[in-house]
């Protein structure tokens, strides 16, 4: 199933970062990730509905997050904390 022209997205931008990782770089106003409160700068997505997204481009990636107004999709999130430690989240948005 690919994305159609009426699917919508999470409103998140990504940039990779120097392994390749893809890194949250800025949330869309009233998208329903900032709505969620769950997702934060600079967090890094490991996996889109159990599939892992590592080493994908960010066009792969952006199309496995569209889906059709109101459809969910569950992100395996990696959050770097401020004692060096990294923990994984899993969300569904």
């Amino acid at each position: 199933a690919g994305a159609s022209s009426q699917d919508v997205g999470l409103g998140i931008a990504f940039k990779p970062d120097k392994q390749g990782h893809l890194e949250v770089k800025r949330l869309v106003k009233g998208g329903p990730a900032e709505k969620s409160n769950l997702i934060k700068l600079g967090d890094v997505l490991h996996a889109v509905d159990g599939e892992n997204v590592l080493g994908r481009s960010r066009m792969e990636v952006v199309n496995l997050l569209k889906g059709p107004q109101g459809s969910k999709v569950r992100l395996k999130i990696l959050r770097p904390e401020t004692n060096g430690k990294k923990t994984f989240f899993d969300f569904v948005l």
